[in-house]
């Protein structure tokens, strides 16, 4: 890396291959699948995206000249959850970016801390951030995602299926949105099917497609959702507040469990 940076690029995007999360097994050996160093002019940003963008999405790859960086515009994408997305693609970048095809990272994959808002992050931010760059066509854009991925059932399906898709994400995020009321309904059913059923539903489906570099990350999403059909049902349990921490007149309240939606 310190060696790309003397070649002076605006952009370095370093390739990573993807490990469980003890880093004992290899899930996929290169997650931009590129299979040489490629050079992308500054008018080239909508071959950049198509070919890499996707694996954009991880900022840890993503290695930006700081003075490129201070002169972009940042703030209208505060809380997109993808800002450096938003500095790369707002226009062209003012030299070459260079794609690193061989991995220098391993990513640790299956530990994320933020299941809750997986559903949010991909259908909402994430399309509305990619649909939102004006001088990139929507042929490109198409290639990284929907500009409304909500609206297709079976991504409901595969996304309550990880345990992403529960009634309050149906509640807060798709209710307002529908406008159909075949939508609210069929979305609605979707949000309330088991998700054990549909986890089951869904390991079958993927597990008797052919095998794309994506399988084993889909089936190990699958594997750690709480809705996992071979796993004993999730209980998430309400701890006992200490009794120094609570306020004057305030009770104890009792241990409570429950299951997951």
């Amino acid at each position: 890396m310190l060696e790309a940076i003397k070649s002076d690029y605006s952009l370095i995007v370093a390739n990573s291959e993807i490990r469980n999360a003890d880093l004992s097994k290899l899930l996929q050996t290169k997650r931009a699948p590129l299979k040489t160093n490629t050079v992308y002019k500054p008018s080239e940003n909508h071959r950049l995206l198509a070919d890499a963008g996707d694996y954009m999405s991880f900022i840890g790859g993503v290695i930006i000249k700081r003075q490129v960086w201070m002169t972009r515009e940042k703030e209208s994408y505060f809380g997109s959850c993808f800002i450096h997305m938003g500095v790369i693609f707002q226009q062209p970048l003012p030299a070459d970016t260079l794609v690193i095809s061989e991995p220098l990272i391993s990513i640790r994959y299956g530990n994320a801390s933020w299941l809750g808002k997986y559903f949010e992050i991909w259908m909402f931010k994430w399309p509305n951030l990619i649909w939102s760059f004006a001088d990139l066509t929507d042929a490109v854009k198409r290639q990284l995602c929907a500009q409304e991925p909500w609206r297709n059932f079976k991504i409901l399906l595969h996304y309550r299926a990880k345990g992403a898709f529960t009634k309050r994400e149906y509640t807060e995020l798709l209710e307002p949105r529908l406008q159909s009321r075949w939508a609210r309904f069929a979305s609605k059913v979707i949000a309330h099917f088991p998700g054990r059923a549909a986890n089951l539903l869904a390991f079958v489906y993927y597990s008797a497609l052919r095998r794309p570099s994506s399988l084993q990350l889909i089936l190990l999403d699958l594997a750690n959702s709480p809705f996992c059909f071979w796993k004993r049902p999730v209980r998430r349990r309400v701890p006992i507040q200490e009794p120094a921490a609570l306020s004057a007149g305030s009770r104890i309240p009792s241990r409570v469990s429950h299951r997951s939606d």
